[in-house]
C-alpha cells in the first residue's frame, strides 16, 4: 500500500496511480488482443484510438515511477534486501498458476526442467520480463537512493536532466527521424535499457519537491499531446495504412515520460476527503484482501497482478471478442 516512509502516514494518492496503471495495463492489452495495430484509419473512432494509446502505454511508466516515489527513503539494510522474499514467492505461485492455464488452456506441454530454467531465468510467465526488471530495480534502489541523497535540488535537476537525457533522447529523436524515412540510428543509444533508472528519478524527484498543478491544466496538457501525437501517426504513414509504432511504442520515449509524469501529478496528492475517494479506497482494500486474485496469487502488490494479466488478458479477449460478435460494434 502507499505509506509514506517518512512519516508512517498511509498516501491514498500512491494507491490511485496504483490502481490506475493496472488499469492501462488492461487497457494495452486491451489493443493488442483486438488487432488494433492493423486497422485502418478511417474514422473517427480509429483517430480516438490513435489518440489515447499513448495514455495506455503509460502504464509500466507509472509502476516504475510509484517505485521511486515510495523506496526514494530505503537504505542500505538487511531488512530491506529481506523483503524480497514475498515478491520471490508471488513469483513463484505466479509460474505455477500460469502453467496450469497453459497446460489446460493453451494445451503446452513442458518438462518441470524446462519450467524451472524458465522460472530463474525470468522467461516462465509472459509479462516476466517486468519482474526481472522489477527485481534489479529493487536491487539498485538504495545505490540510486544515495545517489539522490547525496546532492543538493541544483544537482537533483542535473541528475534528472542527464539520465533522461542518455537513456530516452536519443531513442525519441531516432524514431521521429525513421518515420520521415530518415536513418533509424543517427543518434547512439547505447544505455536506452536504462531507462527505468530515469523514471525512477522522476519519482525521488517527486516525492522530494511534490509538485502540485491544477488539474485542468494537467488534463489539457494530455489532451493535447495526445491528439498531436495522433495527428503525427497519421500523417507520418498513409492514409488507411496501419498504425505506426515507431514515436510512441516504447517506454524509453521523452514524450511517453512526459505523459506518465503528468498523470501520476494528477494522481499522487488525492487524498480522502470526497465521499468518491472513500469509495473507491473502501473497495480497492476489500479487492486486495478478499478478491479471487489475492488467494490465487499469494500477495497483495499490484507487482504479481500485473505478471499474471497473461492470463486476464485472455479473459478480456473473450469478453470483448463476444461484444463484437453479439453487437456487431468496431473501431
Amino acid at each position: 500500500m502507499g505509506i509514506n516512509n517518512k512519516t508512517g502516514t498511509y498516501e491514498f494518492g500512491a494507491d490511485l496511480v496504483r490502481i490506475t496503471a493496472l488499469f492501462l495495463v488492461f487497457w494495452l492489452h486491451y489493443f493488442l488482443k483486438t488487432g488494433f495495430y492493423s486497422y485502418e484509419a478511417k474514422n473517427i473512432w480509429s483517430f480516438l484510438a490513435v489518440m489515447f494509446r499513448p495514455v495506455a502505454n503509460c502504464c509500466v511508466p507509472l509502476f516504475c515511477i510509484l517505485t521511486g516515489y515510495l523506496k526514494s527513503r530505503k537504505n542500505w539494510t538487511a531488512q530491506y534486501y529481506i523483503s524480497i522474499i514475498p515478491i520471490a514467492v508471488s513469483w513463484l505461485a505466479i509460474s505455477i498458476l500460469e502453467q496450469i492455464f497453459k497446460y489446460y488452456y493453451l494445451h503446452e506441454e513442458v518438462s518441470f526442467g524446462s519450467w524451472l530454467w524458465d522460472y530463474f531465468s525470468f522467461s516462465q510467465v509472459n509479462y516476466s520480463w517486468y519482474i526481472g526488471m522489477y527485481t534489479g530495480l529493487f536491487f539498485l534502489s538504495p545505490i540510486l537512493n544515495h545517489l539522490w541523497t547525496s546532492c543538493c535540488s541544483r544537482q537533483h535537476k542535473g541528475i534528472l536532466a542527464t539520465i533522461l537525457a542518455v537513456t530516452m533522447l536519443p531513442p525519441s529523436l531516432n524514431s521521429i527521424l525513421s518515420a520521415f524515412g530518415l536513418s533509424a540510428n543517427l543518434i547512439p543509444a547505447y544505455f536506452t535499457p536504462a531507462y527505468f533508472t530515469a523514471y525512477y528519478f522522476v519519482g525521488c524527484w517527486i516525492r522530494t519537491y511534490r509538485p502540485i498543478i491544477r488539474r485542468w491544466i494537467i488534463a489539457a496538457l494530455v489532451m493535447m499531446i495526445t491528439a498531436m501525437l495522433a495527428v503525427i501517426n497519421i500523417l507520418t504513414r498513409s492514409y488507411s495504412a496501419q498504425y505506426y509504432t515507431g514515436y510512441d511504442a516504447e517506454w524509453n520515449n521523452i514524450i511517453i515520460a512526459l505523459l506518465a509524469a503528468l498523470i501520476f501529478i494528477f494522481l499522487y496528492h488525492t487524498d480522502t476527503k470526497s465521499v468518491l475517494a472513500d469509495s473507491v479506497i473502501y473497495g480497492y482494500t476489500a479487492f486486495k484482501y478478499t478478491g479471487l486474485m489475492y488467494l490465487l496469487v499469494g500477495a497483495v502488490s499490484t507487482l504479481a497482478v500485473y505478471a499474471v494479466s497473461f492470463i486476464t488478458g485472455f479473459c478480456i479477449h473473450f469478453l470483448t471478442s463476444f461484444f463484437i460478435k453479439k453487437t456487431g460494434f468496431r473501431i
